[in-house]
């Protein structure tokens, strides 16, 4: 029994179980369980401590085999078993537990609450509180989060603003449901509102201002905080990549003076999303043990940089595989445009997660299957925001932009990506002043809803508004990311604006210390070469900070086929053209381009 467990064992007896807990080992929890508990045990602070245990590792039956031996069960057993069973799905017994209960305890009334909330019915969630004899903070701070993981922020608000002495988990609870819902000045006003922070509250403002583009912001609190902890360093990392700050992130991990698990995912998520999947592959190597986030982020990379070889191979090496191992798999096939092979590994996935579903909206999606994409989520058993919003860049992608409005409309809850998607459905397909209408209308805006509006200018011939929209969203205080740059820079060369772009090339770097892409480089390239700039083309081409490729080349000479007296630069482009890519006919239809034109002239 645990009263007769020596004192100098408990803490190792503890270890154990709540190793048992994280790992949700049922063999182990058994071997536990025998090694603890005779069959004679009738220790109720064991027993609950080990019906908890089974129900966390999944076996009901376990659970009630031990509370069945009490002769008169307590609260803390009755509530292990309440537990158990909402955490296995039997909302029904669990609430027959609670009203046979002949004495309740907060944990029994809050249990209760908080799994209808989980299940989405709020309302019922609400009654059970409203019923509670007596709250402390902790019930008060679980119905704001009950609110706030069915997206009704307005009832969080409420429930704050009604708990009698909200502490330093309420308000970091109302700042970070501001920030997600995409109202960062309201999150601001709370953080300055309130009476106190913990290191807790002063992360959570770093992270909703680094979500929002506000990086000075954000590194404001960094070096503001009066402590941090190896999450705040983890936010900071996150927000420097975020806002395409590779170097200072890498830097800032350099510094942090102790790395945790997630250190090292966020700089291999940093470097696979800018799609240096090399350096992502040295840090998971570096990396003293690997967990599923660790393998995930490197077979995402490998996935979407189309090393599908390599995806296969690490994903047959996985110890474990969780949703986002299979969904990176489906995204495999996504590059390969191979549907039946992604809706196959959808079909074979053990568990498909409301996250695995809007993986295959979004294979079917990006294909040009929007019917079958509109099917499968209209099969979803549980809509989210996020399934909605995957829709709307589906119809976005296949053409239907006025589709796309329709799922906008019909969303219970919006969110800023929402009103972005349906920005992009409306731009990309050429429609620039309904989605200008939605952008005026749309209340919170982040760097990603900026540029979205400012790229659908660019991209459809609307150079000067492009560029007045990139000048307005530096007016309002938003900083641009390397995809805003990338959008004017295609402006620029729409209007023939060498100069412009050159500018707009430098600040990009000595104002916001972006690092410029490939893509930045051919652009300016492109832009050089057809002002009759070849020479200065053909030097950056050869001086940038990248292996000269074969778009790189393309785009040197795409450029020279504009201009004049360029037929040295040219032909030299189309000859490393056919060096890296020999069976490509790109050059020679370019070179006969080049031709044409200059006969013309």
């Amino acid at each position: 029994m645990l009263s007769q467990v020596p004192a100098s064992q408990l803490h190792q007896v503890t270890y154990l179980v709540n190793s048992c807990l994280r790992s949700k080992d049922l063999s182990q929890a058994k071997r536990l369980h025998a090694k603890l508990i005779s069959d004679q045990c009738h220790d109720e602070a064991l027993l609950s401590l080990f019906i908890k245990l089974y129900g966390s590792c999944g076996s009901i039956e376990d659970a009630r085999g031990l509370f069945d031996r009490l002769d008169d069960p307590g609260v803390s057993s009755r509530n292990a078993l309440m537990l158990a069973y909402v955490q296995n799905g039997s909302l029904a017994e669990a609430e027959e537990i609670f009203h046979r209960m002949p004495k309740r305890s907060l944990a029994s009334w809050t249990t209760l609450f908080v799994a209808y909330a989980q299940l989405g019915d709020l309302s019922k969630a609400q009654g059970i509180f409203d019923s509670m004899p007596e709250k402390d903070i902790a019930a008060w701070n679980a119905m704001i989060q009950a609110c706030i993981y069915n997206e009704d922020l307005h009832s969080a608000k409420r429930i704050f603003d009604q708990a009698p002495n909200p502490n330093v988990v309420s308000w970091t609870s109302i700042l970070q449901a501001y920030a997600q819902a995409g109202h960062i000045e309201s999150a601001r006003s709370v953080f300055g509102r309130m009476p106190y922070r913990n290191v807790v509250t002063w992360t959570a403002m770093l992270a909703a201002f680094a979500q929002h583009g506000q990086l000075e912001d954000a590194r404001w609190i960094f070096d503001t905080m009066p402590e941090k902890n190896i999450i705040s360093w983890n936010a900071m990392i996150q927000a420097y990549a975020q806002n395409g700050h590779l170097l200072a992130a890498k830097k800032a991990f350099e510094e942090a003076p102790a790395k945790d698990d997630v250190t090292w995912n966020t700089m291999i998520t940093v470097f696979a999303e800018n799609g240096q999947t090399d350096a992502a592959k040295k840090i998971f190597d570096k990396m003293p043990t690997h967990n599923v986030v660790s393998w995930n982020a490197m077979i995402t990379s490998y996935a979407e940089s189309g090393h599908i070889l390599e995806v296969k191979r690490m994903f047959d090496m996985m110890p474990v595989r969780d949703s986002v191992s299979w969904n990176a798999m489906m995204q495999v096939y996504v590059v390969k445009g191979d549907v039946e092979q992604a809706k196959r590994i959808f079909e074979d996935a053990p568990e498909r997660d409301l996250a695995c579903w809007n993986a295959m909206i979004k294979v079917y999606s990006q294909t040009g299957h929007t019917d079958q994409a509109k099917m499968l989520f209209d099969s979803i058993p549980k809509l989210s925001t996020i399934s909605c919003n995957t829709m709307i860049t589906g119809y976005a992608v296949g053409g239907y932009p006025d589709e796309a409005k329709e799922i906008f409309d019909s969303m219970p809850q919006r969110d800023v990506i929402s009103s972005t998607a349906l920005i992009a459905a409306y731009s990309r397909n050429g429609r620039q002043i309904r989605a200008r209408g939605i952008f005026d209308a749309t209340i919170e805006t982040n760097v990603v809803t900026w540029t979205t509006l400012i790229a659908g200018y660019a991209h459809t011939g609307h150079a000067h508004e492009s560029l007045d929209a990139f000048h307005d969203m530096k007016i309002n205080g938003q900083d641009p990311n390397p995809i805003s740059f990338m959008s004017v820079l295609v402006a620029c060369s729409h209007i023939g604006m060498v100069s412009l772009a050159l500018h707009y090339f430098i600040q990009m770097v000595a104002d916001y210390g972006l690092e410029p892409w490939r893509e930045h480089y051919c652009t300016l390239i492109d832009i050089l070469a057809r002002s009759g700039q070849a020479s200065r083309a053909d030097d950056l081409v050869k001086n940038m900070p990248f292996e000269p490729d074969r778009v790189s080349w393309g785009a040197l000479l795409g450029g020279c086929s504009r201009a004049t007296n360029t037929n040295y630069i040219a032909a030299l482009a189309a000859q490393n053209m056919l060096v890296l890519a020999p069976g490509d006919g790109a050059p020679y239809v370019l070179l006969a381009n080049y031709s044409e034109e200059s006969s013309k002239l």
